[in-house]
């Protein structure tokens, strides 16, 4: 039984990630995604679908600005719905977002949304837990992984 408008708009969720979603006592969902990438999804006040992924905690210093300069040059160079990058000064963490109108939701809208802004997620987290700085040339020349490691 759905118990929540939030509830309802997980179930539309459900295919795409493969599993059963249930809001928490916060309404929203983290979602363990099994390839080093946890997305997060709720309701913001305006009432559109907030989806985010924590990509890193920065350390202070050069490695940080490099980081966020070149996370600026991703948000002008991705088209939004991939995602756009945020920085944290109170966490320094980089985090990635999309918002969407729950009401044009449907299986295809999911699927372009949130099969590029896994890929980015999962690109970034990548180089930054190994240390590297994600510059825009090497992620163009990418192409995107599919969710969980399987093939569509």
């Amino acid at each position: 039984m759905v118990s929540s408008q939030f509830e309802s708009i997980l179930k539309e969720f459900e295919l795409f990630f493969n599993c059963s979603l249930k809001a928490d006592e916060n309404e929203s969902c983290l979602i363990q995604m099994g390839i080093g990438v946890n997305i997060q999804i709720e309701l913001n006040r305006e009432g559109k679908l907030l989806i985010g992924c924590r990509i890193a905690t920065l350390p202070l210093g050069r490695f940080l600005h490099e980081v966020v300069k070149e996370a600026l040059k991703a948000n002008d160079f991705y088209p939004p719905s991939s995602g756009i990058f945020g920085f944290s000064h109170k966490s320094s963490n980089l985090i990635l977002y999309t918002l969407i109108d729950p009401y044009q939701l449907d299986q295809n809208k999911i699927e372009s949304i949130l099969s590029p802004f896994v890929a980015k997620a999962k690109i970034w987290s990548d180089a930054l837990n190994q240390g590297n700085v994600p510059y825009i040339t090497e992620i163009t020349n990418t192409p995107p992984a599919p969710p969980f490691g399987y093939q569509r």
